[in-house]
């Protein structure tokens, strides 16, 4: 180890090696979780709609110091990812946030997906029912 390059180098492998051993103790922990913790995870799966027909599954979440972020992910049949976005929102609650990420999701399926058969997925009832509610949608 001579110069500079020689005591960079040896920095280098020497953090490497401390942030190597710090992810395989942390995976460790995360793999040893004890049986009942794992039972009582509810297993959620996707579901994939008809052959030819595309999915959009879309969500929003809002932060507690404020703001919000949407996002969508479009998938075919198979499963296959086809396509996902994600966008900062300014909103503070959930129901203005879901419809941001509903308005952006359309956006994005009218400009890449507009000749194709997709269904819409998304998980608040309150803004489904808004959207049944308004006769112009």
């Amino acid at each position: 180890m001579s110069g500079p390059s020689g005591v960079i180098g040896a920095l280098a492998a020497f953090i490497s090696k401390q942030v190597r051993a710090q992810v395989e103790e942390r995976l460790d922990a995360a793999i040893s979780l004890d049986q009942s913790s794992l039972k009582a995870a509810k297993l959620i799966c996707w579901t994939p709609p008809p052959p030819n027909v595309y999915k959009a599954n879309f969500d929003a979440a809002v932060w507690e110091g404020g703001g919000s972020t949407a996002a969508c992910v479009i998938r075919n049949a198979a499963g296959n990812l086809l396509l996902a976005a994600g966008w900062r929102c300014g909103y503070s609650v959930v129901p203005e946030a879901e419809t941001r990420a509903a308005w952006e999701t359309v956006r994005v399926l009218h400009a890449y997906f507009h000749d194709k058969r997709v269904w819409l997925e998304w998980d608040v009832l309150s803004v489904i029912q808004d959207c049944y509610r308004d006769s112009s949608i």
